[in-house]
């Protein structure tokens, strides 16, 4: 759960409002086609228990064939009647969803209700079907594994069973694919969440536990009876049949809606080349009318993937991962704005999902997996070339902040050692438009080493007085940092004394034990070359200079450098040649005593 804002798009939405573009965009995608598949899933489905229940139930050759033309028919129409849902829009759905919730609950605990009362069935049911009706001893019988004199070995692992098992949960998520449409999407999508999940886990255990203490082992694990026992439990089996198909078309609905306004949410935000089309809405409702019909299109196209279970299984599985990834590194670096109302939330929660989803991931289907990771990345590389600029904030922002502030917490100028110096550099400089100061900077810039380099201006006036000139001051060097492609911070200070601002501005540049050690004067550009910037005199640099060395900074004096054209390529390549006709004079003082006299 989220204290922020929830827009539509769902998943999509808060990814990518997160994590930027590219990845949201990416799971924004494969959360889209998981969906899709998913629809198509269900449908098939649903056609299955149609055509096996009422039309074909023969086990020839030709009706099997016959079977898989009945039910990709049965599900087209199907899937039909869900596209004229979804174009009629978020109430005729809301309308369609209540009413179908309302059959599957009362299917259900009428199921649950003969489950519980097997045992007053006729006793011809009872021994046809193994029902012995709820006891202990049938119970703890069946919480051990089959006899394998009684029953043909079944060849599945968990891992396969998890498979089958999580379709039951993949409609997690159908809520906040409906975040556009809710009136409190921060209150109502965690709270139904949450619900649905609780409720769900609920049911499937009481019934679990129910089959296993009224029927016994061998009719449970027969394929002939088992997968139907549902049916011969129920004294009304029109009710199981009405249930397992309405949820199942239920089902259907909610993902092939999910997935139109998905596909609107990416496309709106243009984060796909050429696919804006997809992000309009009707002028009532803002319905995503050609989202859906692209969604028609292909869930009918996915209905000929063989193996889509497994398919739609994964891509839901890293889509989660991708979730609690985000989760993660927010609470990890420390967002501000990041406020879970959810109590019990922690980031080793997140962790654990994300983990958990890519191992169960790769361990069902380890080469469809490595297909879909692929398939992100691909997304993230195209959408991180073609993918517009947006103002959503980036999450590596806050990482990087994070790291920084902790190791620079950690870094003890008392620790320091020799071998380990390097040079940090902080000079003085007029303005940034002053002729000659790039050759300056690039030399700066080429002497720090790994080091700090920090540029000072200096501007006349008063802090308070001037702070929104200092504010376009300190934009304008930016700027210049960044046209020169420097590794270098520029400040700004007002002073009404030249010489008490530059010591000011040298006692408090850096941060922590990042502070400069060596201080510039390139002589040639401190002067009036600008009437904002402050007036340096020979006394201001004397002053200055000498401060600096009793704050044991080694001082610098640069003279010349404004006259010669350096640019950033050549001093790079400079540095690797000889030539007998340039110099660098670098005159060291030294204390007395220090070293012995020549």
């Amino acid at each position: 759960a989220t204290n922020g804002v929830v827009k539509g798009g769902g998943l999509y939405f808060m990814i990518s409002r997160a994590l930027g573009p590219e990845m949201g965009g990416a799971v924004g995608m494969l959360f889209f086609f998981a969906n899709v598949f998913s629809s198509a899933f269900y449908l098939k489905g649903f056609a299955e228990e149609v055509v096996s229940t009422f039309i074909c139930t023969s086990t020839s050759a030709q009706c099997i064939w016959n079977q898989e033309l009945r039910i990709v028919a049965i599900a087209s129409i199907s899937l039909c009647a869900l596209i004229v849902i979804a174009l009629m829009g978020a109430n005729a759905f809301a309308r369609s969803a209540l009413l179908l919730f309302v059959i599957v609950m009362f299917s259900m605990f009428a199921g649950l209700f003969s489950v519980a009362s097997s045992s007053y069935l006729p006793a011809s049911i009872k021994d046809q079907y193994g029902i012995v009706g709820p006891n202990m001893d049938t119970l703890q019988t069946n919480l051990g594994p089959a006899e394998p004199a009684n029953t043909a070995p079944r060849g599945l692992s968990w891992v396969a069973l998890f498979a089958i098992a999580f379709n039951g949960f993949s409609g997690i998520n159908a809520g906040a694919n409906m975040s556009g449409d809710l009136e409190n999407p921060s209150k109502s999508l965690p709270l139904g969440t949450l619900g649905a999940i609780f409720f769900s886990a609920a049911m499937y255990i009481v019934f679990i536990v129910l089959f296993a203490a009224s029927v016994s082992t061998s009719f449970l694990a027969s394929s002939g009876t088992g997968y139907l026992m549902m049916q011969y439990v129920c004294r009304y089996p029109a009710l199981v049949y009405v249930g397992v198909l309405v949820s199942l078309f239920a089902s259907g609905l909610s993902t092939v809606m999910g997935a139109a306004r998905i596909l609107q949410a990416v496309c709106r935000d243009k984060v796909l080349p050429k696919m804006h089309v997809f992000g309009t809405g009707s002028k009532k409702g803002d319905e995503p009318i050609a989202a859906v019909l692209l969604t028609w299109v292909l869930v009918q196209a996915s209905m000929f993937i063989q193996s889509i279970g497994a398919v739609t299984t994964i891509a839901y599985l890293i889509s989660y991962a991708t979730m609690n990834f985000t989760c993660l590194i927010l609470r990890v670096s420390g967002t501000p704005n990041f406020r879970p109302t959810f109590r019990f939330f922690s980031w080793q929660i997140s962790l654990f999902g994300t983990i958990t989803s890519l191992v169960v991931a790769f361990l069902i289907e380890p080469a469809v997996a490595g297909g879909v990771s692929i398939l992100c990345l691909l997304l993230v590389i195209v959408i991180g070339y073609s993918g517009p600029e947006t103002e959503w904030g980036d999450i590596s922002q806050a990482i990087i902040y994070h790291q920084v502030r902790k190791y620079l917490l950690r870094l003890d100028e008392r620790r320091s050692h020799v071998k380990y110096w390097r040079p940090s550099i902080m000079t003085f400089l007029d303005s940034p438009s002053d002729k000659g100061i790039s050759s300056v900077l690039q030399t700066c810039n080429g002497l720090k080493k790994g080091g700090l380099f920090s540029m000072i201006s200096l501007l006349k006036g008063s802090s308070v007085s001037n702070a929104l000139d200092v504010k376009s001051e300190r934009y304008k060097w930016q700027d210049l940092v960044h046209s020169l492609n420097l590794k270098a911070f520029g400040d700004v200070l007002a002073t009404t004394d030249t010489a008490e601002g530059a010591a000011n501005a040298m006692l408090m540049c850096g941060l922590g034990s990042m502070r400069p050690n060596i201080i510039v004067f390139p002589l040639g550009l401190l002067g009036s070359q600008c009437d904002r910037t402050a007036d340096w005199t020979p006394d201001d640099v004397c002053r200055v200079a000498s401060m600096a060395i009793d704050l044991d900074k080694t001082v610098l004096f640069m003279h010349g450098f404004e006259n010669v054209v350096i640019e950033p390529k050549q001093f790079s390549a400079a540095k690797n040649q000889r030539s007998q006709h340039r110099y660098l004079d670098v005159w060291c003082r030294v204390d007395p005593g220090e070293f012995p006299h020549p």
